[in-house]
């Protein structure tokens, strides 16, 4: 009965590493975990298949489970699974559920490859699909899309704040003025001139001089 799920399983060699080292790969420990939450299944109350086996023997057969001691024939062999135990190989039918080892033939129970079986079929189906990569971001379609933000930012921002007239100014003297003060012998003269700003001021003929009030010319 050979695997049908979207994940490929975790190999043999990345196992004995795990075994070894005591380092999981991604892969490795999403196996162990759907291995765990079969085993959690078979023994749920109160519709667990295997709800009244012993701890222990459900321990060893999640042991031999979470380290890709089941496989499944290649061949097409239906309800078929093989368990590799120490230097012993064990092939149980996963429908008719016998074991050819000595422990099963002794008690005619679940046995550690019996169980074994039973959680690598169930942690078969539930194993995640792997998820899809990321696509590769495109340069060119990165600085489209910053070109167009920035094209978007500029035509929806406020237009500038109009810099202030003089005219308006809250003031009481004029914005803009020039004060020449000429002294002839005894007399003093003082020339005032008064606009709305620097450039009106500045424009030959605009003006008439006015004098200031109290100033000597106007004795």
């Amino acid at each position: 009965m050979a695997s049908t799920v979207s994940h490929p399983l975790s190999s043999a060699q990345a196992h004995a590493i795990a075994d070894l080292t005591g380092y999981e790969d991604a892969a490795t420990l999403r196996w162990q975990q759907a291995c765990g939450q079969a085993a959690n299944t078979l023994t749920a109350l109160p519709n667990g298949r295997y709800v009244n086996v012993r701890m222990e023997r459900m321990r060893q057969g999640l042991e031999l489970a979470q380290r890709g001691a089941v496989t499944l024939p290649e061949d097409g062999e239906q309800f078929s699974a093989v368990v590799r135990s120490g230097n012993n190989v064990y092939q149980v039918d996963t429908r008719l559920l016998p074991c050819p080892c000595a422990d099963y033939q002794k008690h005619v129970q679940a046995c550690k490859h019996l169980l074994a079986a039973e959680i690598h079929l169930g942690a078969l189906g539930l194993l995640p699909p792997e998820p899809a990569p990321a696509p590769e971001p495109d340069a060119h379609a990165l600085a489209r899309a910053a070109f167009e933000a920035q094209e978007r930012a500029l035509l929806t921002a406020p237009p500038p704040a109009a810099a202030p007239s003089t005219a308006s100014w809250p003031i009481s003297e004029a914005p803009a003025s020039l004060n020449i003060k000429l002294k002839i012998g005894n007399m003093e003269f003082m020339l005032t001139m008064r606009d709305v700003d620097d450039l009106q001021l500045q424009t030959p003929g605009h003006h008439e001089p006015a004098l200031a009030p109290g100033d000597p010319a106007r004795l």
